[in-house]
């Protein structure tokens, strides 16, 4: 795959987070100049959700730009798919979207179908860490358009498919999934499996060590934080910091080609 190609992609991917940014500075100011802060979302209170969404679009902003920074200076794989896994966070920002949707006495349907996208984008992010994680093995496979590709045609296929109904309750907006904690526990085990490959890619010899190594343990963080994520959404993605700040320290060049 061509530089450019590499390149294009990461263009689409931060113009996605530029549409998302654009969307919650103009809904949390919307809703915050006609429903003022303290308005409730069932039992949550905007100032909230407009805090927890500000913090999970913020880091996948700012360590989208680090890894592709880090990416462009190294070259090493497991950046290019850690850069587009951190810019899946920012889909947890559409929480304010089914506030607002909620707050205008909107159809429910559309809390539906951004419960999907969420999801959609979180699942894609699962799949760009499998991808990473397949390169702490010195994967030689880098036709990285087609796994992006598949990644998101994976994770958005299993958003359309995953039974969703609404909630009886509203203390986390979005809709249900058919049963909750077994889909939940299921990706967690994934997610297992994803931070299993990371740590055996340390015992894998190669060149730059001391590099894939703090890749390594970054990427363990930013597996723990997608599975938070499950459970506490948006909250969860701050957890994300400690790992971007191992990845800042694997700036150096590295021996891969371009």
């Amino acid at each position: 795959m061509t530089l450019t190609l590499r390149n294009a992609i990461l263009a689409a991917a931060l113009l996605v987070l530029v549409v998302l940014t654009g969307l919650w500075v103009f809904q949390s100011w919307a809703l915050i100049m006609t429903q003022g802060w303290m308005a409730k979302v069932g039992v949550l209170p905007l100032y909230g959700i407009v805090l927890s969404t500000a913090l999970s679009l913020g880091l996948a902003v700012s360590g989208f730009l680090a890894c592709r920074r880090i990416f462009r200076k190294g070259n090493a794989p497991e950046m290019f798919f850690l850069a587009l896994f951190l810019s899946t966070l920012a889909g947890e920002s559409l929480v304010l979207t089914i506030a607002w949707v909620q707050l205008t006495g909107a159809s429910s349907w559309y809390i539906s179908t951004i419960t999907r996208s969420i999801w959609g984008f979180r699942l894609s992010g699962l799949a760009f860490l499998l991808c990473a994680s397949l390169f702490s093995f010195d994967f030689s496979y880098r036709k990285y358009g087609n796994l992006v590709s598949l990644a998101l045609a994976a994770g958005w296929a299993m958003a359309i498919a995953l039974p969703i109904h609404e909630p009886a309750h509203r203390d986390y907006l979005l809709w249900d999934l058919g049963d909750n904690a077994s889909i939940g526990l299921v990706l967690s085990l994934l997610a297992g499996m994803i931070a299993v490959n990371f740590l055996l890619g340390l015992r894998h010899p190669n060149e730059d060590t001391a590099q894939r190594n703090l890749r390594a343990y970054a990427s363990l963080i930013l597996v723990l934080t997608w599975v938070l994520t499950l459970w506490f959404g948006p909250w969860a993605s701050p957890l994300a910091l400690p790992g971007l700040l191992l990845l800042s320290k694997t700036s150096d060049p590295s021996p891969y080609g371009p």
